[in-house]
């Protein structure tokens, strides 16, 4: 694992080269005179955002096995920051690709997620937030510089204590009582803190959800992840469909005849 992670190459994103070489792409697919044309236009877009999502990948793993170091949560910070940005770029495709006069073509050439994805892209972003979305990613930024000073030192390891929370039972009791201990400590001496950044963000993302018509950011969360959008009737197709084409046995289960009477406390 030490290998593969020393074999890892982040380089950050030239995010001003970015933009212009997305606005670029996003341009000829609307001007694109033929089908064939459009098609290979998209699938330059997309190899454009799997290399930024991998780069992305790459510097979270990095982060992950690296807590301490401020050089890649200060990376982290710099994408954060960008988020407006690429999400501008994705609604600009969005917008493109729905109203696109080769839609009808392209449904047949490209994967039908990819129009729901679209879609649900333009109900859930726009311009007018994009002012609150920076101050959405500061606010996060500086919880998350909070949380990169919780670090713990677990059998000579230091790893961050959101790290050790999150899979408890694979230490032992003592190093229990240690992250528990280390977890009062450093809520303690930030409560005051993270409280206010919490109310800010709540504040911050209701905000959102009113400018894009939701009537709160629960909603709003719900449709940003729900990318689908699958209606009621549409699951129940789904449904029928799965179980027309694949049939499901049930069998019976044989279970061995066993004397309760000779069973001891070992085998119950």
């Amino acid at each position: 694992m030490a290998q593969k992670l020393q074999a890892l190459q982040y380089v950050r994103p030239d995010f001003d080269a970015l933009r212009l070489e997305y606005i670029a792409a996003v341009q000829k697919f609307k001007k694109a005179e033929s089908v064939n044309i459009a098609q290979m236009t998209v699938q330059n877009l997309d190899n454009l955002n799997d290399s930024l999502i991998s780069t992305y990948e790459i510097l979270q793993t990095l982060a992950t096995q690296n807590p301490t170091d401020e050089v890649y949560q200060a990376e982290l910070a710099i994408w954060r920051l960008n988020m407006p940005l690429l999400k501008d770029l994705a609604y600009r495709f969005s917008n493109s690709l729905v109203k696109s006069k080769f839609r009808n073509q392209l449904e047949i050439a490209l994967p039908l997620a990819k129009f729901k994805l679209a879609e649900n892209q333009l109900k859930t972003y726009s311009n007018d937030i994009d002012d609150l979305l920076l101050q959405e990613q500061a606010i996060i930024n500086e919880y998350q510089s909070i949380l990169s000073t919780a670090t713990i030192n677990i059998g000579g390891h230091i790893i961050s204590l959101a790290t050790a929370i999150q899979k408890p039972t694979m230490y032992t009791t003592e190093e229990q009582l240690l992250i528990t201990d280390t977890t009062k400590t450093f809520l303690t001496a930030n409560q005051a803190t993270l409280i206010t950044l919490f109310e800010q963000l709540a504040q911050n993302r209701n905000q959102q959800a009113s400018i894009l018509n939701y009537d709160t950011y629960s909603e709003l969360s719900m449709a940003s992840h729900n990318h689908f959008d699958y209606s009621f009737t549409e699951v129940l197709s789904l449904c029928d469909t799965i179980l027309a084409t694949t049939p499901i046995s049930l069998e019976p289960i044989s279970h061995p005849l066993v004397d309760d009477s000779k069973l001891t406390a070992t085998d119950i």
